[in-house]
């Protein structure tokens, strides 16, 4: 690898040396430039080894350059606004209705089951009940018109653990109540561990 490069870099010398060597026709410069010593080949050619750059010019049919005015961005469509156009109102989800002593009913027998948390998470954990921390949880969930809970959410009011957060989440999720008529209902209550 090595004499491959010392024999690469030789090369380029060689042809470096060669190309100045070369008399140029400037016409500042009356007789050509003495070859350059190897301490200046090795820092790269001056702008004398490597040429001049010279202008182009465009002969015959050359390319025509836009003018600015002409590069413009296309016309938009007009927008009418808000106020010309008709307002139709947007349509609202339905509303279900249910009979809230039902839903009362059903929501304390579901509760009572997820107040079971505290004490699974405490075996899990292997703590006795006191040193798992619960306090209030806000819950929202919506019942479907099937009787199916969708969009649950629990939320810790107080600090509470959140294995705890997790199990109540769990059994929302399985929840089921009386079909609602006419549409779905949002429901919001607070459960409180004692």
């Amino acid at each position: 690898m090595g004499n491959r490069a010392s024999k690469s870099v030789a090369m380029g010398l060689m042809v470096l040396a060669a190309m100045t060597a070369l008399p140029t026709a400037h016409a500042d410069d009356a007789k050509p430039s003495p070859p350059p010593a190897k301490t200046q080949l090795m820092q790269g050619p001056t702008l004398r080894e490597t040429g001049r750059i010279a202008p182009m010019f465009v002969q015959g049919n050359g390319v025509e350059i836009q003018k600015r005015s002409d590069l413009g961005a296309p016309k938009e469509n007009s927008i009418q606004s808000a106020s010309n156009s008709e307002e139709r109102p947007l349509p609202q989800p339905r509303v279900g209705v249910i009979d809230h002593v039902v839903l009362d009913r059903q929501i304390k027998q579901r509760f009572s089951a997820a107040r079971d948390c505290r004490l699974e998470v405490g075996r899990r954990k292997q703590l006795p009940l006191a040193h798992v921390t619960a306090g209030t949880l806000t819950l929202r969930w919506t019942i479907l018109p099937s009787g199916e809970v969708a969009g649950t959410v629990v939320v810790a009011t107080t600090p509470a653990d959140s294995e705890l957060v997790d199990c109540v989440k769990r059994h929302m999720v399985s929840w089921t109540f009386t079909r609602p008529r006419g549409g779905s209902v949002s429901v919001e209550r607070t459960l409180s561990f004692r």
